[in-house]
């Protein structure tokens, strides 16, 4: 099952944008789906997308060394995956303050 539900997550997400943000090393969990980011080489992450019991997903960035999590997103709907995965990875990228500005459109903030 769980593999299931994270090829669904995978194709649910645009190819372009997976590459883009150096998306790598994707590890299927029970009803997730978690993966490197990268840009440009930089300041590494892990985001985790997961399906919750509402069938919508919980969308999630954790900083790639101390494993702690940074920001998440709950009740995500499929056709905005791909907005919310870009925007946590050019946050990521762009340091604390970018990471803070997300709370203005709905993220927590760790």
């Amino acid at each position: 099952m769980s593999v299931q539900v994270a090829q669904v997550i995978h194709s649910q997400i645009s190819r372009q944008i997976l590459m883009a943000i150096g998306a790598k090393n994707y590890v299927a969990g029970s009803n997730s789906l978690h993966f490197d980011v990268s840009l440009f080489g930089a300041k590494k992450a892990k985001i985790r997308v997961e399906l919750n019991g509402a069938d919508l997903y919980d969308v999630s960035l954790w900083n790639g060394r101390t494993i702690s999590k940074k920001a998440q997103m709950k009740d995500v709907f499929c056709e905005d995956l791909t907005n919310i995965v870009e925007g946590l990875a050019e946050a990521n990228f762009r340091g604390p303050v970018a990471i803070k500005s997300l709370k203005a459109i709905g993220f927590e903030i760790f």
